[in-house]
């Protein structure tokens, strides 16, 4: 029993001596000592700072004197015996708050298409980063780093990590053809372009048979319908081309006059502008008077006639609106 008493008593003591150190000395039992580049975390717009990721959202490392000098207090999860006392000894800061890393930027300039996105990143950032825009008109840029481009024109957007600042230049580019839909004939050529961008253009037609695209260079080949297609920064603009048959400029026989012995068999040719007009029309050939001459049979480019009795007449013929004759006498 007096073994019991003196351990009762020897407790009393310890606790009174605890209780004068907390009075007189400002110790509490409770607080413990850190270094004061211990590494904790902080978020954008939190007022606490932690000893790990203890929440949902993004968290930025930081050492805590910063994050005391940034006015935060302790996470009661993280800290249970509240805020620590910090220590400069055995501490890399030595009187002075750490010297924090240069930070980086992944991009110092960027072309963009209206419309598209593209995502910033800054490494070393030890503090919540802050985005900015000088020109919201002309890209816009989110909490996360993620720039969008609004309209054509030139913006810088700015990251700012404590004294800290990068910058990357933006230019938005809004690309336009020159047109939406043509109308070309056989054999014609015509330009198409890409307004509003300054770089190299990928080109290519659908159906190459009918129209051929070279540095927007376009070439009808056949009658149809084709779809160009002008690819820049992973966006596709298209045009739709409409090819027609060419016109016929002229149509000229091999010869204008012509003489036969009766029953005679011969075959007139004829030429045209453009050369292809007989690949998209049709010929017709007349005789003024069939039983002196007539029209045996028709091919591509010419036709047979036929010498069936004496005297004189004129072969017409025509193709596309236009029309020539050759005299022929039969003696």
């Amino acid at each position: 029993m007096e073994r019991i008493n003196k351990k009762i008593k020897s407790n009393i003591i310890i606790w009174a001596l605890v209780m004068a150190l907390a009075t007189v000395g400002n110790f509490s039992y409770c607080n413990y000592i850190v270094k004061a580049d211990m590494t904790v975390y902080i978020t954008r717009t939190g007022s606490k700072y932690h000893t790990h990721k203890c929440g949902n959202g993004y968290y930025y490392p930081s050492d805590l004197t910063t994050a005391k000098e940034m006015g935060l207090e302790p996470c009661s999860k993280c800290f249970p015996y509240g805020e620590p006392n910090v220590s400069r000894e055995n501490s890399s800061v030595s009187g002075e708050t750490k010297k924090a890393k240069p930070i980086k930027i992944n991009k110092r300039k960027m072309v963009l298409i209206k419309g598209k996105s593209a995502r910033l990143k800054i490494k070393n950032a030890t503090q919540p980063i802050k985005w900015k825009s000088t020109k919201k008109s002309v890209a816009v840029v989110s909490a996360k780093g993620k720039v969008t481009a609004k309209k054509a024109g030139m913006a810088i957007i700015i990251a700012s990590v404590g004294n800290q600042k990068k910058r990357c230049k933006i230019r938005v580019e809004s690309p336009k053809l020159s047109f939406n839909k043509i109308a070309m004939k056989v054999g014609e050529n015509k330009v198409l372009k890409l307004k509003g961008c300054r770089h190299s253009v990928k080109w290519s037609s659908d159906d190459s048979d009918i129209v051929s695209v070279k540095k927007g260079k376009l070439t009808a080949k056949d009658v149809g319908t084709a779809k160009i297609s002008a690819r820049v920064h992973g966006k596709k603009y298209t045009c739709k081309i409409v090819v027609k048959k060419p016109d016929v400029m002229s149509v000229s026989l091999e010869t204008s006059n012509i003489t036969l012995n009766l029953y005679e068999e011969v075959s007139l040719q004829y030429t045209s502008n453009p050369k292809t007009v007989p690949d998209y029309y049709d010929a017709t050939w007349t005789s003024q008077n069939s039983s002196v001459v007539y029209v045996k049979d028709q091919y591509y480019d010419y036709a047979d006639i036929y010498a069936a009795g004496i005297g004189e007449t004129d072969i017409i013929l025509t193709v596309g609106g236009k029309t020539t004759k050759c005299h022929v006498v039969v003696q």
